[in-house]
């Protein structure tokens, strides 16, 4: 990963963070870009985990206490990720 954006400043993509909004009524929208181009949007986080431990890869994990949902992405698929504050909240995560 190339990249980690939150909320305008580019963090240190070799450490572990775990974000985690101060209103967890709308939560945070990740905007992610992946090697081969795709991009998607997850909606009203209320947890970002860079370099979340599975038994396999590192990963970023999207969780939504909104939305009663998350999931990981593998971090070598992904080449940057953009996390910003939501504005509202969207039908689905």
């Amino acid at each position: 990963m190339k990249k980690l954006i939150f909320l305008g400043t580019e963090l240190d993509v070799n450490k572990e963070h775990e974000l985690f909004p101060t209103d967890k009524t709308l939560g945070f929208d990740a905007i992610i870009v992946y090697k081969d181009g795709r991009g998607e949007v997850r909606h009203n986080l209320t947890e970002v985990h860079h370099l979340y431990k599975t038994p396999f890869e590192p990963s970023i994990a999207f969780e939504s206490d909104i939305h009663g949902t998350g999931g990981t992405a593998k971090v070598e698929s992904i080449d940057t990720v953009v996390v910003v504050l939501a504005t509202s909240k969207a039908e689905n995560y």
